[in-house]
């Protein structure tokens, strides 16, 4: 049975991956939560095992740029028990509203660009540091040489605290992207896939109903 391309499949994260934890060429496993049927024949019966690999993970890097993941599942165990090779890439993901997280067209998952609440937070920080810095060297200086005052250390104090605060602006991290454990995701089938048929739908369900009775 040929499972035909752009088939969409749910699946379920049996090991955790991040852009700043994994790293490219790591493998993971998932799991199959609904099983995929082809002409009312099942092919792949829910808790199938799917392996794949990081494609790609870049970390979260200074000047507030978010990470990226992007996740390619390679292979799928027959229910004969046999490997076959799939391509496969995520279509969505099940994650709550906090993470920041958006997937792209072509699978690749990216964290959203900082917003207002992180932006107001960072100024906040940056504008305490600069008066820590600005009131830290007037002090400083005025204990090292005896003629100094608060209007000949003006100057100075100011420059320093603007580097301070210029320097923890352009070393904030932008968002990460987390899958946890057990994270939903929706996967399409890049390539048509030829499969060994299982049991028929109908069957297979009534064997169900009895097995439940």
């Amino acid at each position: 049975m040929t499972v035909p391309a752009g088939t969409q499949a749910k699946v379920i994260l049996m090991d955790a991956v991040s852009a700043s934890g994994s790293h490219e060429g790591d493998t993971f496993r998932a799991r199959l939560i609904e099983p995929i049927s082809v002409s009312s024949t099942f092919v792949l019966p829910a808790g199938s095992v799917l392996e794949g690999r990081v494609a790609k993970a870049q970390k979260p890097r200074m000047m507030s740029r978010s990470g990226s993941l992007l996740l390619s599942f390679t292979s799928v165990t027959n229910p004969d028990g046999t490997d076959k090779r799939i391509d496969a890439s995520v279509a969505g993901v099940s994650l709550d509203r906090r993470s920041h997280t958006r997937v792209r067209p072509e699978g690749e998952m990216q964290g959203d660009r900082p917003g207002a609440a992180w932006t107001l937070l960072n100024l906040g920080v940056t504008g305490g540091l600069a008066k820590v810095a600005d009131d830290g060297t007037q002090l400083i200086l005025e204990a090292i040489l005896s003629t100094a005052t608060d209007v000949s250390t003006a100057g100075t104090s100011r420059i320093v605290s603007e580097c301070v605060s210029g320097v923890f602006m352009l070393t904030r991290h932008g968002r990460d992207v987390v899958l946890p454990k057990f994270t939903e995701m929706e996967i399409t089938f890049s390539r048509p896939v030829v499969l060994s048929a299982g049991a028929p739908s109908a069957v297979v369900g009534d064997a169900q109903s009895k097995i439940e009775q």
